[in-house]
C-alpha cells in the first residue's frame, strides 16, 4: 500500500510505495528532484564577474552581440541579459516595458553597486553602478547622443565599413574589430551591412 511523504523540495504531499521510501525516495517528481539539486544561479552571480575601478564584466556566456548571459531556469533553460540580472539583485524586479541601459556603453559590465541618477534628454532615470533604468525610447535617444547609432554615422565611415566589412575577418574586417575603429558598437556595424548592401 503506498504511503503518504512529503515533497523535500516542494513541500506537496505524495504517495510512494514502501520500497520507494525505504530506497531514499525523497521527491514527488523528477523536476522536484532535478530542482533540489541545482544550484540557483543568482547564488554564484558573482563567481562570473571580473570587477575592476570601472566596469564589472560577465565572464559567463555571452550572446552574439556581447551581452552577458544568465541562466534563470534549467527545464526549460531560459536565459535573461546579465545585466538586468545584476539590477534586479541591486533594486529589484524590472517594470514591464522597461530596459536596463549602460551609462558605459560596456555591454558586458554588470557594476550595480552605487545609487545614483543618470540624464536622458533633460529627464534623470534611476542609476545603479554602470546600470540604468528606462525605457526603449530613452535608449535609442541616448545612442544617437553617443555616436551609437547608424543614424550618425557618416558616409565615409558608412563606405568604408560596407568597402572592408569580412564576416569571418578573413579578407577584411569582422564587426568587432570595426566598431573598435570607429568607436561604435558591433550591433551597428551590422545595421549598417544590412541597410546597405543589396539583398543576395
Amino acid at each position: 500500500m503506498p504511503v503518504q511523504c512529503t515533497c523535500a523540495q516542494c513541500g506537496a504531499a505524495y504517495p510512494a510505495l514502501p520500497y520507494e521510501v525505504r530506497a531514499g525516495r525523497r521527491f514527488c517528481s523528477t523536476a522536484c528532484r532535478y530542482l533540489a539539486a541545482t544550484v540557483d544561479p543568482r547564488t554564484t552571480f558573482w563567481e562570473k564577474v571580473r570587477k575592476s575601478d570601472d566596469c564589472w564584466v560577465w565572464t559567463g556566456k555571452t550572446d552574439v552581440n556581447g551581452y552577458g548571459l544568465l541562466r534563470t531556469t534549467y527545464r526549460p533553460t531560459r536565459w535573461e541579459r546579465a545585466h538586468r540580472g545584476a539590477w534586479e539583485l541591486a533594486a529589484g524586479e524590472i517594470p514591464d516595458g522597461m530596459i536596463i541601459g549602460h551609462v558605459c556603453d560596456t555591454r558586458p559590465c554588470v557594476r550595480n553597486d552605487d545609487e545614483g541618477w543618470y540624464e536622458v534628454n533633460g529627464l534623470l532615470r534611476a542609476r545603479r553602478g554602470h546600470l540604468w533604468l528606462g525605457t526603449q525610447a530613452d535608449n535609442m535617444v541616448d545612442m544617437s547622443v553617443k555616436g551609437r547609432s547608424t543614424r550618425t554615422l557618416g558616409a565615409v565611415v558608412v563606405a568604408d565599413i560596407l568597402a572592408t566589412y569580412a564576416p569571418d575577418g578573413k579578407g577584411g574586417m569582422s564587426a568587432s574589430a570595426l566598431a573598435r575603429k570607429h568607436s561604435t558598437s558591433p550591433g551597428v556595424i551590422l545595421r549598417v551591412i544590412r541597410t546597405h548592401r543589396p539583398a543576395s
